[in-house]
């Protein structure tokens, strides 16, 4: 009895003397002193994954010959005009058909020779047909800043169908006004947005893939401007 009046004396005093940290400290001591008793500390909060952010800086005037200098339906055969962050785009563009080429069952339905296949790993027509890196890698691909000149914005789409992670976005003004996914198949489809309201503003295309689940890719081609 006396050495529980002696502990509650000690913890009285540290009251009245001590910052947080320290009376958490004290508290812990009486317990694991006086009853035996440890104190469950919290875990620590693990670190979030996210992604890439477009800086904010002053506005961007981008002038009509500028866009010229972006490929839209990639058969310049590389990504000259976009920025790959993290794995997932490392191997495009794709070259072919490559789920055909694979018996996918699902032709990519692309336009030209080159296009977007998360999936796959076939970049020029040596390549080794069929070959995929998978659903593992993820990142982002976001074209250069480009004037609204067009009042509409159309592409082909396909690949994963999750909004949340697989999707293609369209940024005006570093603001995300439109944002679509796939339909879970490697066949890419046409679709278009109406752009009529950001005439004259300063836009980008950003593809994102953040998940390395199935069907964690994006397939994307020939970008039009009508």
């Amino acid at each position: 009895m006396k050495r529980a009046a002696l502990a509650a004396v000690f913890t009285l005093m540290a009251v009245a003397t001590a910052g947080a940290d320290e009376l958490q400290d004290t508290f812990d001591k009486v317990n694991r002193n006086l009853y035996g008793i440890e104190t469950e500390k919290p875990a620590p909060e693990r670190p979030r994954k996210k992604l890439p952010e477009i800086r904010e800086e002053a506005p961007v005037r981008v002038e009509q010959e500028e866009r010229a200098d972006i490929t839209w339906d990639f058969e310049t055969g590389d990504l000259r005009g976009w920025t790959a962050e993290g794995e997932a785009f490392r191997y495009q563009p794709t070259y072919g058909d490559n789920p055909t080429a694979r018996h996918r069952g699902q032709p990519s339905q692309h336009q030209g020779d080159y296009w977007i296949g998360g999936y796959e790993r076939c970049q020029s027509p040596d390549c080794n047909a069929g070959a995929v890196q998978g659903d593992g890698p993820q990142g982002t691909l976001t074209s250069a800043p480009f004037s609204v000149d067009s009042p509409s914005i159309s592409f082909l789409i396909g690949g994963g169908c999750d909004l949340a992670h697989e999707r293609v976005e369209i940024l005006v003004e570093r603001r995300v006004v439109y944002k679509v996914t796939g339909k879970c198949t490697e066949s890419m489809g046409r679709v278009s947005f109406d752009m009529s309201e950001f005439m004259g503003q300063t836009a980008r295309i950003r593809l994102i893939d953040s998940s390395s689940g199935g069907w964690g890719h994006i397939n994307f081609d020939a970008v039009r401007f009508e």
